[in-house]
């Protein structure tokens, strides 16, 4: 049994939204990345 609860912020301000742009970079086929291997698993149980 587990008790999924929120953060709390220690701070008490709002965090800052898009600290990481321009830090990382996706793959233009991210969502479709692996999709072979992916289906797989789940029909086949790999």
């Amino acid at each position: 049994m587990a008790r999924l609860t929120s953060l709390q912020n220690a701070s008490g301000t709002p965090r800052k939204l898009g600290l990481g742009r321009g830090e990382f970079t996706l793959p233009e086929a991210f969502d479709h990345m692996n999709a072979v291997e992916i289906k797989g698993m789940f029909e086949r149980g790999d």
